[in-house]
């Protein structure tokens, strides 16, 4: 993967093509993140299904909703910056 100083300063049209974010494979990567983050917090709450979830348990329930949001938030960023520059 590259970095951003290996791109910086680089006008040829070869390095310009090599800069370019992939994101088929920034899309895919964070996919499998949504899915398993959704997994867990899945079998979390089947866990607690009928039952008030406290101390520890409730705090992890919340912290991965908070995850799976965010990462859902970024997957539809992504996928829209990839259309916008197709």
């Amino acid at each position: 993967m590259l970095n951003d100083s290996d791109c910086a300063g680089e006008t040829s049209l070869k390095m310009a093509e090599r800069c370019k974010p992939d994101y088929e494979t920034m899309i895919l990567r964070l996919k499998e993140k949504v899915t398993t983050t959704g997994a867990f917090l899945e079998a979390a709450l089947a866990y607690h299904k009928g039952t008030t979830a406290r101390d520890k348990m409730a705090e992890l329930i919340g912290e991965l909703v908070t995850k799976h949001a965010a990462q859902s938030f970024e997957l539809e960023k992504l996928m829209k910056l990839q259309e916008k520059e197709a």
